[in-house]
């Protein structure tokens, strides 16, 4: 029995999130504060939030030689990483912010943006082409091995998995639209209402054999998009800019 894609993928978000030195307490501030901060920000935020985590580990010299990028790039991503959290611990999650620092502490800032971190990989790893590359890593198993260790038996829940990795793939394929969308908005000054004109190498958006992907509106101000895979058992929609995916119930 092979590995999983979604046991791939699980591993390598668990492998992101030990790189937060993870706090163990975690109060009722705390959590309110986790969640504006989630709330408040756009997947493009958690993206810069990678790409500014990516850059800082870059200059670490085990593996400077793997990157190119400049002093002035890093500076670019410092100074976007700066002013996100500025936004939102003086702006939009301020009130929360302070009554967390206020009867928690100062961890409760650390927790928060471990929390923050978290979701970032999850949308990070979820991406198509990223778990296209995941799922390669499965040829390197020792299956027997890993399944003797972890007490995996064999049973009819391959089918189930395969169902919930097609369910993956079209939430994926949704995230991955959103970003088009923003990056159309700024050509355009309003979103895509086709998906013929997202997708390409211009806006980054391939759709894979089997995704059914529908924008059923889109303005200057909001767009409305479905996704759902032909072996898949769920619908999903996302309504944006700064949406999140969720199923989507007709």
């Amino acid at each position: 029995m092979k590995i999983s894609r979604k046991v791939c993928i699980i591993m390598f978000i668990l492998f992101f999130i030990l790189l937060f030195k993870m706090p163990a307490f975690a109060g009722p501030y705390t959590d309110e504060l986790s969640k504006c901060m989630i709330e408040s920000t756009s997947e493009n935020d958690r993206i810069e939030f990678v790409k500014w985590l990516f850059a800082a580990m870059s200059r670490h010299p085990a593996v400077r030689s793997m990157t190119s990028l400049t002093e002035e790039e890093i500076n670019e991503y410092n100074e976007k990483m700066a002013k996100l959290i500025m936004k939102i611990l003086t702006d939009s999650c301020r009130e929360k912010a302070g009554k967390a620092i206020k009867y928690e502490g100062e961890i409760a800032l650390r927790t928060s943006f471990n929390l923050f971190g978290q979701v970032a990989a999850q949308e990070l790893f979820s991406n198509t082409e990223v778990t296209a590359i995941l799922s390669e890593m499965e040829k390197y198993f020792d299956v027997e091995k890993l399944k003797s260790a972890l007490g995996i038996e064999d049973t009819n829940a391959g089918a189930k998995e395969n169902i919930d990795t097609y369910n993956n793939v079209a939430q994926a394929h949704l995230r991955n639209a959103a970003m088009a969308q923003e990056a159309y908005y700024v050509d355009n000054n309003t979103y895509c209402d086709s998906v013929e004109k997202l997708e390409g190498d211009k806006y980054d958006l391939h759709i894979s054999e089997g995704v059914i992907l529908q924008i059923i509106s889109a303005g200057k101000d909001q767009y409305h998009m479905i996704a759902f895979h032909e072996k898949g058992s769920k619908k999903y929609h996302l309504i944006g800019p700064g949406g999140i995916v969720e199923e989507y119930r007709e």
